[in-house]
């Protein structure tokens, strides 16, 4: 025999038979190991004669031992070399051990795979259907409803872990073990199992009970796995050589350093400052960093140690969003580009010490619950609406993943997430919001982790208001004087990414007044200003201590009030 099919059952009688019913029509090459779980013998008198007409196993329970507890008596009791645990609450449909059975022959480190399904609040639900053949996953989980294991993994990465007891977290526990031992699992694109989901659960534990029992498991879990309290129910450290910890996230995101990529256009209105001051602040905050990628405009002032490619706007200035995607897909076709790595604008600012593959990706809420009058506007709100249109339409969640700050990527998925959408068109996509939906990445709420500088602030103001974020985000209406000192005070030294000085009339009046006031320097940055002036005229062809007094005095008057 080549499968062993593990039911766990405690009464539900109607379902179980239906389940054990539908296996006979559709299975070859079988055993059922039926685990009761102390149901009343009433029900089971139901449940045997219908097991009785096909290859089985009994084990019975004298009480509710619990279902991960019965789940691995059945996995004891098996002999074939590819287990399927599943639910009694589930039906099978035509060629669906051969579908489950096909990624893990094919692959040797593919240990566990699963279908769709017909419950819409599971990701399994919503994912597109379709499609054919199997998706590798290297990150998340696969729910066990019905799920295909490789006899060895038991061996190599263990039982399901019986302090999960009832069967909430035991999936999202060992899908993560088996990611953590360097295996990877398969989703099933083409088969689809009915779940009648939780209807055992509801009838032991009612539904009022359930979402408490899962907030317990979740606890459990990040107990188990020592993930820590969410940053969101506790205040930013603000000291700067504090680094970071976010809250893990039960995700692989590949070992060592991960790649930046960066994507430019032409748009910079302070002469490709903008990433200037972003590399710095990468360099002085973001540990973890392998490659530097700047995919796009050439900056003018890149070190050898940036790996540059000149890529064109294709899609016209009316699709922003368009052209950066084409631009991270050129980076991804980069065999030296790491397998994840992180995406970042020239205008996202890394405020405190983190590590780059520890950043976890957020999200401003659910698109579905914006009030009408959030889309009208600018055309950013225009493309970000045709997002969740697009999204909704094709069943997929609806988080808004753009969120302005740095986000991990992975080099494979992200093709592969773009090819499911025509971002192309018009005005296009936002490719953030496509990409955490396709994928459905774990995530938190932004919180006070990001601050973003859309308008004109002093100086004191910046300060106080972005003291306390990891990120900070900015765009044309948010630079001014002000916000370009704010810079050049958190970041003034030059990055191992730049092989020329700024020339930016304001920072370089800041650095001569924090410097030895160079006479002839401070001359060449007022000629900058006010070439043909008496006053320039003056300073060039004198040199005395009035005239450095001064000198000094126009360019201090010269930063205003900032």
């Amino acid at each position: 025999m080549k499968y062993d099919i593990i039911i766990p059952s405690w009464n539900m009688q109607e379902v179980a038979v239906k389940c054990l019913k539908s296996i006979q029509a559709y299975s070859t090459d079988y055993r059922v190991i039926f685990v009761d779980n102390g149901s009343e013998q009433a029900e089971l008198d139901n449940i045997l004669p219908v097991l009785e007409q096909m290859p089985h196993l009994l084990i019975r329970n004298e009480e509710n031992l619990g279902f991960v507890k019965a789940t691995n008596k059945g996995i004891e009791a098996s002999e074939a070399p590819y287990l399927v645990l599943m639910n009694n609450d589930t039906e099978a449909v035509p060629g669906w051990l051969e579908k489950l059975a096909e990624p893990l022959e094919k692959n040797r480190n593919i240990m566990l795979s699963g279908p769709l399904t017909t419950t819409p609040n599971s990701w399994q639900g919503r994912y597109p259907k379709g499609k054919k053949g199997y998706a590798i996953r290297t990150n998340g989980m696969i729910a066990f409803f019905c799920t295909m294991f490789k006899r060895e993994v038991f061996t190599k990465v263990g039982m399901l872990d019986e302090r999960f007891g009832v069967g909430f977290g035991d999936d999202d526990d060992y899908c993560l073990r088996v990611l953590n031992a360097g295996y990877v699992m398969a989703l099933v694109q083409d088969l689809v199992i009915p779940h009648h989901h939780r209807t055992t659960f509801k009838k032991i534990y009612g539904e009022e009970n359930i979402k408490g029992m899962e907030v317990a498991a979740i606890d459990k879990f990040k107990e188990k796995h020592r993930l820590k309290p969410s940053l969101r129910d506790a205040p930013i450290p603000v000291q700067r050589s504090e680094t970071i910890k976010f809250d893990p996230i039960p995700v692989q995101v590949c070992e060592g350093p991960i790649d930046v990529v960066y994507v430019l256009g032409t748009g910079s209105i302070w002469k490709n400052n903008e990433i200037r001051f972003s590399l710095r602040s990468v360099a002085r905050n973001l540990s973890g960093v392998g490659k530097i990628w700047i995919i796009g405009e050439n900056p003018g002032f890149l070190s050898e140690s940036i790996r540059h490619i000149q890529y064109p706007d294709e899609l016209g200035r009316q699709n922003a969003d368009g052209n950066m995607a084409r631009k991270i897909l050129r980076a991804c076709r980069e065999e030296e580009l790491s397998e994840d790595f992180l995406f970042m604008n020239d205008d996202f600012i890394i405020n405190k010490p983190v590590v780059a593959s520890e950043i976890p990706w957020m999200h401003k809420g659910n698109m579905k619950d914006r009030p009408k009058e959030y889309w009208s506007g600018e055309s950013y709100r225009h493309r970000l609406k045709r997002t969740f249109e697009t999204l909704r339409d094709k069943g997929y969640p609806t988080l808004q993943y753009d969120y302005h700050a740095p986000m991990l990527m992975n080099k494979k998925l992200f093709p592969r997430c773009m090819d499911q959408f025509d971002y192309a068109h018009d005005i296009g996509l936002t490719f953030r919001s496509l990409y955490g939906n396709y994928c459905q990445l774990p995530v938190r709420h932004i919180g006070h982790y990001k601050k973003t500088v859309y308008k004109n602030y002093k100086l004191k103001e910046l300060n106080s208001y972005l003291s306390d974020c990891v990120f900070v985000g900015y765009n044309d209406n948010g630079i001014n004087p002000s916000l370009e000192m704010w810079m050049f005070e958190r970041f003034p030294e030059r990055s191992q990414y730049e092989c020329t000085e700024i020339v930016d009339v304001l920072i370089n009046i800041a650095q001569w007044l924090k410097g030895d006031r160079d006479y002839q320097k401070g001359v060449e940055i007022f000629t900058m200003m006010y070439r043909d002036t008496n006053l320039t005229k003056l300073f060039r062809n004198g040199k005395s201590q009035q005239l450095q007094e001064k000198l000094e005095y126009k360019l201090k008057l010269r930063l205003g009030d900032l």
